[in-house]
């Protein structure tokens, strides 16, 4: 996938290990998901990080919005 594994963590609870890995666009996690998931032996979940410069992007943009019913 052009990708790197930069973490892996082993846990005690309902998830057994977390992994961090970096990706070349949005596309290639749910695509590896996707074909792991298929061969039935791995049961995952997927998250997008941000970065604090992502977040700062994030809520410096200007959203028009009005809550139903107001």
């Amino acid at each position: 996938m052009g990708g790197s594994l930069d973490t892996i963590y082993w846990a005690l609870g309902a998830d057994d290990f977390y992994l961090t890995v970096t990706l070349p666009d949005s596309h290639a996690a749910p695509a590896l998901s996707i074909a792991v998931a298929a061969t039935g032996t791995v049961r995952g979940t997927t998250s997008e990080l941000i970065t604090a410069a992502d977040l700062d992007d994030v809520v410096s943009r200007r959203v028009s919005y009005r809550a139903p019913g107001a």
